[in-house]
């Protein structure tokens, strides 16, 4: 069986998916997937605030134009 190319939304999953196993450093991670620490805390903020968005939307808050609010 050939191996099936990754595309670049795969591995910055992946990439997420180690960096919340906690094994490695970031500094690690970066190495291991060939990207600069830059890219790579970029990474791990954009999902840290997705999160946190998520969790608003949960709690009956909205975010509009940049601030939390409460919606009830």
């Amino acid at each position: 069986m050939p191996w099936s190319d990754t595309t670049t939304m795969d591995q910055k999953t992946q990439f997420i998916a180690d960096y919340l196993r906690e094994v490695l450093s970031i500094t690690e991670l970066c190495e291991l997937y060939g990207i600069s620490r830059k890219t790579g805390y970029g990474l791990s903020r954009q999902h840290v605030k997705y999160w946190k968005l998520m969790k608003w939307k949960k709690c009956g808050k909205v975010l509009l134009s940049g601030h939390i609010i409460n919606a009830g």
